[in-house]
């Protein structure tokens, strides 16, 4: 039995040899399989090797492209954010325009103006400033601000229920009424153009101006820039979404990859090339009103455009020095009157009057456009607006029961 076992043991082991050697003169000829899931083809059960994949389809250059936009944008977002981070620490100088000595100087100059100042709330969220035109309770502001649930803050403090009853859309001018009376209203001033390099400062609620600057450049068209929903759009099949930009406004919407367009503002859509076209008729800041198919549901939805630096379209170093002094307004252009001028404001302090050294009101801030441009529409402007609007009708007095006698 010994010997038996010896040479069975013997022969087990030669067959197991050959079968090694078979094995590595068939792998010699033939490429070793990446992964495991290569060796479970059709003969992959029989203990055969199947073939390697096909070569690679080449890449889609569109998808190449979106998603260097992707790492541009999301490398961008980050270096801002740190920026932003520093820039908040940062405490003003005495010499510097945003010291609150220098604003003090100021204090005389706004003082006519501030008790005309109002804050406007978006939903429950301040959103801009705004000028009292008329004691009737008509006010100026920001337009593509003023959207939504619309409340105004008084400079007295009281808060009112507000609604939009005008709007000059070329300048992004909303006209807004509140139920009351007696406002103390700005005077619009009808004075010549500003001078470049005079003395400007911007009115807010408290008794010092929100900030101070000086005029840059006179009243012109500012032309918008080009809009962007940060989308990658299938190229048949219908409006269908491919990939969505980070930071971009369709990410902010919630829209989602696969959601197929159906319907801009109304109008049906049924190609990727007649949404783009009706894309290319919007400015930045522009809200449009969307209707998504997305599994077996239809979804409405208003989304507001962004710009092409904003969403990572282009890293040149002109628009990054823009966004380096922190956040600017979603609609910063396409104004058809605008004068510029170097005040450092934040968005939601847009929409107030800016008044000179007189202390006379000569524009309405409109936008924080870059690191040093700020736009004000000129007083003649918001004048011709004001003066479209009919006065408020007078509230009925109740009639008492003797007057009725």
């Amino acid at each position: 039995m010994t010997l038996r076992s010896h040479i069975v043991c013997r022969c087990a082991g030669f067959l197991a040899l050959a079968a090694m050697l078979s094995a590595w003169a068939y792998t010699q000829g033939r490429p070793v399989p990446l992964n495991l899931s290569q060796l479970y083809g059709v003969d992959g059960l029989r203990g055969r090797m199947v073939d390697e994949p096909g070569p690679p389809k080449p890449a889609d250059p569109r998808r190449e492209q979106f998603r260097r936009q992707v790492e541009q944008n999301q490398r961008r977002q980050q270096m801002l954010q740190r920026i932003w981070k520093e820039a908040q620490r940062h405490q003003p100088a005495p010499q510097e325009r945003n010291h609150v000595s220098v604003k003090q100087a100021f204090r005389e100059v706004v003082a006519p103006v501030r008790k005309s100042t109002v804050r406007v709330l978006a939903n429950g969220k301040p959103v801009a400033l705004g000028m009292v035109v008329r004691p009737d309770g008509l006010i100026a502001t920001k337009g593509s601000e003023a959207q939504g649930k619309l409340e105004v803050e008084l400079a007295d403090g009281r808060r009112l229920a507000a609604r939009q009853v005008a709007a000059d859309e070329t300048n992004d001018l909303a006209l807004l009424r509140v139920d009351a009376t007696g406002l103390p209203a700005v005077a619009l001033s009808s004075a010549a153009p500003l001078a470049v390099g005079g003395w400007l400062a911007t009115c807010g609620p408290g008794i010092d101006p929100v900030a101070v600057g000086v005029v840059s450049v006179a009243a012109r068209e500012i032309r918008p820039p080009r809009s962007i929903l940060g989308v990658l759009l299938s190229e048949g099949g219908g409006a269908r979404i491919e990939e969505i930009l980070p930071g971009s406004a369709a990410e902010e919407a919630g829209l989602q990859v696969a959601d197929k367009v159906v319907e801009m503002d109304g109008k049906k859509i049924t190609t990727t090339e007649q949404l783009r076209n009706m894309l290319r008729r919007k400015q930045a800041g522009d809200k449009v009103r969307l209707t998504i198919a997305r599994a077996e549901e239809q979804i409405a939805m208003e989304i507001t455009l962004g710009t092409e630096e904003m969403s990572g379209m282009r890293a040149d170093r002109f628009q990054m020095m823009n966004l380096l002094g922190g956040p600017l307004s979603t609609r910063r252009a396409g104004f058809r009157t605008a004068f510029q001028h170097d005040t450092i404001l934040s968005p939601s302090d847009c929409g107030g009057p800016v008044v000179d050294l007189d202390g006379r009101v000569v524009g309405l801030n409109i936008a924080r456009a870059g690191r040093v441009d700020s736009y004000a529409i000129p007083a003649s402007v918001v004048e011709q607006l004001v003066q479209s609007q009919p006065a408020a009708a007078a509230v009925p007095q109740p009639v008492t029961r003797k007057e009725a006698q």
